[in-house]
């Protein structure tokens, strides 16, 4: 069962590294890379998915942007201290410290679209990243949430994402964010032959750490009242906390 809420226990980092199919997976390569951009459909997915390799396209030199899809408003939908547009704008400001964290020269879009409708803002969100994404080409890799994942606003970004990216010549990474929570190593959707891997520096690393830190609304509950709790949980966290990342290449949903 494909489940989206990370107090539910799923599959821990632990069964995941211990697979020897993971480990099989080939390295990525960013050789001829000059411009990166990462587009999450919500503020913390940019960290937890690609904020390593954020880190290290900065080590390199490479220009970066993040484009944030929604604004993150319903994250706490029984909240009784924090309203949607608080959290809409606590979530704007942990992003954009999470963002500096990782690379402090990139820049960071905020598109602002509702949490939980991307489906119906798609054509807006394809009109913002022709108008947010001058530069295309060979030169340019875009990433984007993985189209399989099964969270709809994940699905939907990734699917804007991949007919850019056709259109415009731009190669396409995608990443899994609920695929570590809900399927497991043996799992018939986990695109083992899409995989590629990228493994981090010790800065890298520790530049993600201190980004994922960054999204506290997420990661610590608001308040001790019901309705504030934590939204990430440890364990799910840890799938994002260690020095490899996992990219899907290719269409593989």
């Amino acid at each position: 069962m494909v489940r989206f809420d990370s107090t539910i226990a799923g599959t821990t980092a632990a069964v995941w590294d211990a697979d020897e199919r993971l480990a099989a997976v080939s390295a990525l390569s960013l050789d001829g890379v000059e411009n990166l951009v990462v587009v999450a459909a919500h503020p913390d997915d940019e960290t937890l998915g690609a904020g390593g390799l954020i880190a290290e396209c900065a080590s390199r030199g490479i220009r970066t942007l993040v484009v944030i899809v929604t604004d993150g408003a319903a994250s706490h939908p029984d909240s009784p201290t924090a309203t949607p547009s608080a959290l809409a704008a606590r979530r704007a400001d942990e992003v954009r410290a999470a963002v500096s964290a990782l690379s402090p020269q990139a820049a960071v879009l905020q598109l602002g679209h509702p949490d939980g409708g991307a489906r119906e803002a798609a054509t807006a969100i394809a009109a913002d990243l022709e108008r947010a994404i001058p530069v295309a080409g060979s030169t340019t890799l875009l990433v984007a949430p993985w189209r399989g994942d099964g969270h709809r606003d994940h699905r939907v970004v990734g699917e804007v994402c991949a007919a850019f990216a056709s259109e415009r010549g731009v190669r396409l990474l995608e990443y899994p964010i609920w695929l570590w929570h809900w399927a497991h190593p043996g799992h018939d959707d986990v695109p083992y032959a899409h995989f590629a891997r990228l493994e981090l520096s010790n800065s890298a690393l520790e530049s993600k750490h201190r980004a994922i830190a960054a999204h506290d609304s997420q990661v610590l509950p608001l308040s001790d009242a019901p309705g504030d709790e934590a939204l990430l949980a440890p364990e799910f966290v840890e799938n994002f906390a260690h020095a490899t990342e996992y990219f899907v290449e290719g269409d593989a949903r």
